[in-house]
């Protein structure tokens, strides 16, 4: 670019300081001169378009990996509660079993235990009996 700019000045000056015959000279280069930015700036508005499009795209893609990544965290959260509710209900069924264990086992204690109560009372009923 500091080239063209040199050039266009160095156009522009000899056209200040030149007589007629070669100001239609320092024209013509003037023209080559202005012919070659505009070809210049086609080409750089190409380019940007192309990077505008590019950049566009990156995005695209940039939001889908996001999207992904969140959705990614969503399904790891899920699986870790999950995971977690799976383990508390596994426990809360060994306790509950145990206590349905302990229950079974009281109330045959407790059977047991009435019996042993039933057979003394009727021992002690019998002893009072026989005392009268």
């Amino acid at each position: 670019m500091d080239r063209r700019s040199w050039l266009w000045r160095k156009s522009f000056e000899k056209s200040r300081g030149e007589t007629e015959s070669t100001g239609s000279l320092s024209s013509h280069s003037e023209r080559i001169s202005h012919d070659q930015v505009e070809k210049e700036a086609a080409v750089l508005k190409q380019q940007l378009n192309a990077s505008v499009s590019k950049v566009s795209a990156l995005d695209s893609e940039l939001k889908e990996c996001v999207r992904q990544l969140w959705q990614g965290r969503e399904e790891q959260k899920q699986k870790i509660e999950d995971e977690a509710i799976n383990k508390k209900c596994s426990e809360w069924e060994a306790t509950r079993s145990e206590f349905e264990s302990q229950i079974k086992e009281l109330q045959a204690r407790l059977g047991t235990g009435k019996e042993e109560v039933d057979t003394t009372a009727s021992v002690h009923e019998e002893d009072l009996y026989l005392k009268l």
